[in-house]
């Protein structure tokens, strides 16, 4: 048979939470540590809106378009070393990932 235990959490740290008075809470144990989380943890994950993800896309394809616009290559191969879909896909991936990644990573941290 479970027995029962009762928490108190002083108030300066439940100031700190978004937990109101009367929410149920779920409580778990990993490695040794106690977490306590309210039941529905959707709400208190960061929402990030699809926009900072579109944009910097937009940006990018404009940037490889322009670059094969400049150097008048009218024909650009799917494959291939140099010049190509496949690498300038490559490149401007990792770009817009790490500045999709920084963009979040700071606007979660300030919230």
């Amino acid at each position: 048979m479970a027995k029962k235990y009762q928490i108190e959490i002083p108030d300066s740290a439940f100031k700190k939470t978004d937990f109101s008075t009367n929410e149920e809470l779920s409580l778990s144990v990993n490695h040794k540590q106690i977490n306590i989380r309210p039941i529905n943890v959707s709400d208190q994950l960061p929402k990030i809106n699809i926009f900072w993800y579109v944009i910097p896309s937009i940006i990018l394809a404009a940037i490889f378009l322009a670059f094969f616009s400049a150097r008048k290559i009218n024909t650009v191969p799917i494959t291939g070393d140099d010049y190509s879909i496949a690498n300038g896909a490559l490149i401007l991936g990792v770009c817009s990932g790490i500045l999709s990644f920084l963009i979040a990573f700071i606007i979660t941290r300030r919230l």
